[in-house]
């Protein structure tokens, strides 16, 4: 609370990178919740899902006493590839959150799975081959909204980047997902992430052989584009872009959440580099959110916590130049 008071904030943001194991196995996660919140005078024990949504809440229900104590906002943020119903006991643990941002992106990543190369971030499942049924954003809106939490509560992330794998010869030739016997990261060096400005930059050039860079389009699921392997490794490349992110703002507006959580501006193209557009993601949702309200000025207004004077209202051009600038220097 100190910092968030020292440097003026509005609020704490919780976005614990929870354990993706089973819950029955022992993880950092487990040790860190029963230093804080002991389960009881019995000491250390074995712990339940129940368990474990139980120390969560007893956390969550800490922080809000202590931002509501210091008239902080207490929101937070689901990251990619947590077992939700392992940690949130929803039902209960929504009324503490201003909102709650749902990172649906990342749930196929050569990190994860370097042999197999899929769509990064699906907005609905797709049945064909083996897939998780819960590695897609409409299934954990869902959730969420069936375990009980306000729909206005909710914002869908969206992520500025895209995954590469790197093919192999034996991946084939037509690219279609699943891919099989890729071979870990295809982006600069050991990354796997590369930014919009790298992709839209990479879908205009040929492949290594000469032959134009494929590319497939799927409103339901995503982009990808790919090199096929031949005498050097190939690329296959996840990504959604402008356009895929005017969708998921569509499926926003239709399910009527909240709104949408970016990350992160900086791998958007704030310079403009690829297609003479700044913030080309930024934008394509902006104007997917106010399509409906074309001539109502969209104003981002700032409330102060000192008395020093009053923070004027900030308008979507002012913020984007703001934004630049900060982007510019690093």
């Amino acid at each position: 609370m100190e910092i968030l008071n020292l440097y003026q904030f509005d609020g704490l943001d919780l976005a614990l990178p929870l354990s993706r194991n089973k819950t029955e196995e022992e993880t950092n996660l487990e040790a860190f919740l029963n230093d804080i919140i002991p389960m009881g005078k019995g000491g250390k024990e074995a712990k339940t899902n129940v368990q474990y949504s139980h120390l969560f809440t007893k956390l969550v229900t800490k922080l809000k006493e202590e931002c509501a104590r210091n008239k902080f906002d207490l929101t937070m943020t689901v990251l990619p590839n947590v077992n939700v119903s392992d940690y949130y006991d929803v039902a209960e643990i929504h009324k503490y959150f201003k909102f709650i941002n749902l990172f649906a992106f990342d749930f196929n990543t050569p990190e994860r799975d370097p042999s197999r190369a899929d769509y990064s971030a699906p907005l609905y499942f797709n049945p064909e081959e083996k897939r998780l049924p819960y590695a897609n954003a409409d299934f954990q809106v869902k959730y969420w909204l069936q375990q009980g939490c306000p729909s206005k509560k909710l914002n869908l992330g969206i992520a500025t980047y895209g995954r590469a794998w790197k093919l192999t010869t034996s991946s084939g030739l037509s690219g279609k997902p699943i891919v099989e016997n890729t071979d870990g990261p295809g982006g600069f060096g050991n990354n796997s992430l590369l930014s919009w400005p790298s992709i839209c930059q990479q879908l205009s050039r040929n492949c290594r052989n000469g032959s134009p860079l494929t590319k497939r389009t799927n409103d339901r699921y995503g982009n990808y584009a790919f090199c096929p392997a031949n005498a050097t490794n190939g690329i296959w490349i996840s990504y959604d872009g402008p356009k895929f992110a005017a969708t998921n703002v569509s499926y926003v507006m239709h399910k009527e959440l909240g709104g949408v959580a970016i990350y992160d501006l900086s791998r958007d193209d704030f310079k403009g580099s690829c297609s003479n557009n700044e913030f080309p993601i930024l934008k394509s949702i902006r104007e997917k959110l106010i399509e409906s309200q074309p001539k109502q000025e969209i104003v981002i207004r700032v409330d102060p916590r000192s008395s020093k004077g009053l923070i004027k209202p900030v308008t979507f051009n002012n913020l984007i130049n703001t934004w630049k600038k900060i982007l510019n220097n690093y």
